[in-house]
């Protein structure tokens, strides 16, 4: 998220535009000119707002604080969660975003006796078109599974429940190798070359993605564990916590788990801690290191002492 003060809030949470986002509506406006870029514009801008408040309220549900920014072609979404997010929920937050885009869309177009499903009769007047686009076909396609769409996010979720702490890491392999079909297709089938600009802009964030984790996989996350340690020095654990809990869900860093659980001791949340540190051994290649921070770190002296913490470390001891 950018720095600063958020320029509005909506349903309590913060949103910023960004200036990518207006520069966005105005090449719609350059595009199509006249009522149809006027009513794209307007369905563009409200279903991306509802997109991203389903999110942020699927997250909410969910225990985590969310905020949303507007930037170019797309909203964001993001959320600091309040303790360890289970596949499932991961999945529901990412399912909520198109969700909460097609439905209003399919509403609008049910006023307007538009059929969705026949351009026929979306296509005769700019608000059915602008609302069909911006709804139920925008929503539908992000929820393609692959790699940065919400759909990739669902995949991600439910390889990491069959293989756990890899499922990211998988949905990208996938997300590339179907990606790269799709151009295929595009390039040699004269009929599905307009999917060629889609499929480059998915292989160029996935090419993106990729290197952006190997380049994390192999140099620590020294500057982010830093911050929040200084944090817990500073006698701010909360803060801390949530700094950490935060990174960990982009990072998925199994030390950063294990720093969210010394702030949640600290602030007085044992059972807190302890789920952060079983998130902690979920996440780690050798959960033995996560079980030696639990023997080890003085701030769980009284979770390692517990039946709750004895419980724990034989779990990390059989992963």
């Amino acid at each position: 998220m950018a720095s600063g003060r958020p320029q509005f809030s909506l349903g309590g949470f913060p949103i910023r535009v960004r200036p990518g986002f207006a520069v966005f509506v105005a090449m719609i406006l350059l595009v199509y000119r006249g009522p149809r870029g006027v009513w794209l514009a307007i369905a563009l801008t409200l279903l991306t707002v509802a997109h991203e408040l389903g999110h942020a309220f699927a997250a909410r549900r969910c225990g985590a604080e969310a905020q949303i920014a507007l930037d170019f072609v797309a909203g964001y979404t993001s959320f600091t969660p309040t303790r360890p997010l289970g596949n499932r929920e991961r999945a529901l937050i990412a399912v909520a975003g198109p969700v909460a885009e097609i439905v209003p869309g399919l509403v609008v177009l049910a006023t307007l006796g538009a059929n969705p499903l026949s351009y026929e009769s979306v296509r005769l007047s700019p608000i059915r078109e602008a609302f069909w686009w911006a709804g139920p076909v925008l929503g539908l396609a992000n929820l393609v599974p692959v790699i940065p769409l919400d759909g990739g996010a669902v995949l991600a979720a439910g390889l990491d429940e069959a293989a756990p702490g890899r499922g990211r890491d998988l949905a990208l392999w996938f997300s590339v190798a179907l990606t790269v079909g799709l151009s295929i297709v595009a390039v040699t089938v004269p009929s599905a070359q307009p999917l060629l600009l889609f499929a480059a802009f998915l292989l160029t964030f996935q090419v993106i993605q990729f290197v952006g984790d190997r380049r994390r996989a192999r140099r620590p996350h020294r500057a982010t564990h830093l911050v929040v340690r200084a944090m817990l020095d500073e006698g701010r654990p909360i803060d801390a916590a949530r700094e950490a809990a935060r990174r960990f869900e982009v990072l998925r860093d199994p030390e950063l788990a294990v720093l969210v659980a010394r702030g949640a001791v600290r602030a007085g949340e044992p059972q807190t801690a302890l789920a952060w540190l079983q998130a902690a051994g979920h996440a780690a290649e050798d959960p033995a290191e996560v079980l030696a921070d639990l023997d080890l770190e003085p701030d769980f002296a009284e979770l390692r002492d517990s039946p709750a913490g004895q419980r724990l470390r034989a779990a990390l001891r059989g992963y």
